[in-house]
Parts: structure tokens; sequence; C-alpha cells
């Protein structure tokens, strides 16, 4: 059984792939394709959302927070649709698109806090507070833009004007904010690991393993996982 997250690779790179051709000949020879600015743009959209998919895949798939994960892929695939259905209409509906794009991409986030195992206490907080941060950021995104045809249509320009303003510099505080404490994460679990703390047990390792319950080719980490497909918990001990 081919893993999801193969198969998501091999998406996200066919999807690339036709997105700079297909764009290629648009810019060269305009109109050789008929409807190429929407295959280009419908493969630009296939590659973008296959990126969130491919993170919860593989979290999932470690056994890191699999119903989390999953909503993570079903976002994924729904905001795509949603986006690709608005470019072949030509109408931006963005209560249709946003909550499913912004969940996706918190889901992204979250599954890129779970690549490692924490022990250390710092870290595990630290990670948290990120996914905090990330919450808030899809929260105000998503609340923001939906909003936003709503205060323009029925409140004046300089209302509306002021609103786009004001969402626009929160958000930006809020994305900052979530970047460098990812960062921060991301450095704190890279020195806990130089420095043989305790993020992860010493001697834990990956190795490739075959699920005892279901027959499955996985890949797990000896210090304790799960099969990606039938969920079994498995760890592997010295004797």
């Amino acid at each position: 059984m081919v893993p999801l997250s193969r198969i998501l690779v091999y998406l996200l790179i066919v999807s690339a792939l036709a997105a700079i051709i297909l764009g290629i000949l648009e810019f060269s020879s305009p109109f050789i394709i008929p409807g190429g600015y929407l295959l280009v743009a419908t493969a630009c959209i296939v590659a973008g959302f296959t990126v969130p998919a491919l993170g919860c895949a593989v979290a999932f798939e470690r056994g890191r927070e699999r119903i989390w994960m999953m909503s993570g892929l079903l976002a994924s695939a729904i905001a795509a649709f949603a986006w690709i259905a608005m470019v072949w209409v030509g109408s931006f509906k963005p209560i249709l698109a946003m909550p499913p794009t912004c969940w996706a991409g918190l889901m992204l986030l979250t599954s890129l806090t779970l690549r490692q195992r924490l022990k250390n206490a710092w870290a595990i907080w630290l990670r948290r507070f990120t996914i905090l941060l990330g919450s808030l950021l899809a929260l105000h995104l998503c609340v923001s833009i939906c909003a936003y045809p709503v205060v323009d249509e029925r409140l004046s320009w300089q209302t509306s004007e002021r609103f786009a303003e004001l969402a626009a510099r929160s958000g930006g505080v809020l994305a900052i904010l979530t970047c460098v404490s990812y960062l921060v994460f991301l450095g704190t679990t890279g020195f806990s690991e130089l420095t043989r703390g305790e993020t992860e047990p010493i001697g834990e390792f990956e190795m490739r393993a075959v699920c005892p319950r279901c027959g499955a080719r996985i890949e797990i980490r000896s210090g304790g996982d799960q099969c990606g497909a039938c969920g079994l918990k498995i760890k592997v001990s010295p004797t």
C-alpha cells in the first residue's frame, strides 16, 4: 500500500510542473490553450493546498494527533475545491473558501511542530504557545476577510477603509509573532538536541518495519510510534 504522503509528493510535483509549463505557454503564446490562465490557476491552487495536506499526512502516518491531522487533510481538499470552483465561476465568496483555508494553514503549522517527540517542558509550552498564536492568526484572517464584503457594502467608504487598515495591521502583528515564535521553537528544539537534552530519548531512531497487525510497510521511531494504516502502537526497546 502506497503511503498517502508519497502520493501527495507526486501530486505536488505534477501540479507544480503543470503550473510552470502552462504558465510558460500562456505567457509566450496567449490564447493558444483555451482557458489556459484558468488551468494555470487551477494547477497553482492544487500545488498550494497539497503542501498543508502533505504536512498533515506525514504527521498522521507517524501517529501524531491523528484526528487533527485528518481534519487538516479534509480542510485542504475542501479549500482547494472551493478556490478552483470560484476561479472557474469567476466570483469570490470568502465565506466558502476562507474557513477551510485557514484551518488547513493552522494544521500545517501544527504538523510542523509535531515532527519531534518533546520531553523538555519549555519546548512543550513553546509549541503550545506557537499553535495558540497560529490559531489567533487563522481566526483573525478568516473573520476579517469574511466580514469585509459586509462592511464594505453596508458601511461608508471611510469606515470600510479603516476596517481594512486595522485588520491588515493587527494581522501583520499576529503573523510576525507567529513566525518568531515558531523560529524560537525550532531553535529551542535544535539546541536541546545538540546538548543531548530530553527532547527525544538518546538512541531513538527511525526504522522501517512491517506492521504485525495489518502488514503495511511503515516507518516508525524506536521509542514508540503508531502504524499509519491501522493505528497499532509499536515500541522497540533493547532486551
